[in-house]
């Protein structure tokens, strides 16, 4: 069926009625046809609204090979090395910011399988199966951004990988004390603002070694505190893996 009938045939519906029909099979019907309209929906908008890049505005990919160049690699940080699918620059930067201060989720799959990548480096090196453990954000940015969103691009890593590998574990870390925005913060100073602002929600019983992941990895520090937390409950830290890493370091980390 061509989009143009499926608009036709979609938009012309009006709501069924199942005096007649058993319950459960009503209610199959009714979501069979919201998800109708929502699949018309989504044709309808790439046929109106074609995607572009976030950073050069290109038509086709949310984030081009131009504007997201490099590979995985290993850098250096506090307390030790981490592993980042790119440099936060440029397109990635980009991605980045629009993900979780606009609300542009539909780059999550895009950066999820960045930050696949990263944790690609983490498997090869330790082996699996491993668990993803995200990195939270306080409650009340939590809030401001719709949610934990480096947990939902966890989720997006998970799915980028074999689900035999790794696997994505809730709430494992939980935000506590208070933490101040970290931008214009040098290295010691940021030790200081997430010294003790992250605990482990579970003790570690018999879990796989875990992967700590965030999005951007300036010193170091956020994640250091995370595998203070972990380690401190008992958990094995496999490694690190963000989605990108800032070229510059304020001062020494």
């Amino acid at each position: 069926m061509t989009v143009s009938a499926t608009l036709r045939r979609g938009c012309g519906l009006r709501p069924l009625r199942f005096s007649t029909v058993h319950n459960s099979r009503a209610d199959s019907l009714r979501v069979g046809h919201r998800r109708h309209h929502r699949v018309v929906f989504a044709d309808l908008l790439d046929l109106t609204l074609p995607r572009l890049c976030v950073h050069c505005r290109r038509p086709g990919p949310l984030l081009c090979a131009e504007c997201c160049p490099g590979t995985p690699e290993w850098v250096e940080r506090r307390g030790g090395p981490v592993a980042t699918a790119r440099t936060y620059a440029g397109g990635v930067r980009a991605a980045v910011v629009h993900f979780k201060e606009r609300r542009r989720l539909d780059l999550g799959p895009t950066l999820g399988a960045l930050l696949g990548e990263a944790a690609r480096l983490v498997l090869e090196v330790a082996g699996g199966p491993l668990t993803l453990v995200a990195v939270p954000s306080p409650p009340s940015v939590a809030r401001t951004r719709g949610g934990q969103h480096v947990e939902r691009l966890a989720r997006h890593a998970e799915r980028y990988l074999s689900r035999n590998d790794v696997a994505t574990l809730s709430r494992a870390l939980v935000s506590v004390g208070r933490r101040s925005d970290a931008v214009g913060l040098d290295a010691a100073q940021r030790v200081i603002n997430v010294s003790g602002t992250l605990r482990a929600s579970r003790p570690a019983a018999r879990a796989r070694p875990v992967v700590i992941v965030d999005d951007v990895a300036t010193t170091g520090a956020t994640l250091a505190e995370a595998e203070r937390a972990l380690t401190g409950a008992g958990w094995t830290v496999a490694g690190c893996a963000v989605i990108a890493a800032t070229r510059r370091i304020p001062q020494e980390f």
